[in-house]
């Protein structure tokens, strides 16, 4: 999250922490102690919405590759 604050964002970025989260959670769930913890306790949602936002914001970025948008044509497009 701290990446994307700066603007370092890049979708190497998007892929490895898609990979790290996708990877720890499905490795959490496993474990008979653990269950569905991961994916219904509090103190989980910080990263659920980091990874949501990563998805968001990669998915703006492929519109715009695709569409090869200028960064004027790019804000009327989000706003």
């Amino acid at each position: 999250a701290a990446l994307v604050l700066l603007g370092r964002h890049t979708s190497t970025l998007h892929r490895a922490y898609t990979l790290f989260y996708v990877v720890g959670t499905a490795g959490a769930v496993q474990f008979p102690i653990v269950g569905w913890q991961p994916l219904q306790s509090m103190e989980q949602l910080g990263p659920m919405f980091v990874f949501l936002g990563l998805h968001l914001l990669e998915a703006c970025h492929v519109v715009r590759r695709r569409y090869k948008m200028t960064d004027r044509e790019f804000k009327d497009f989000l706003f």
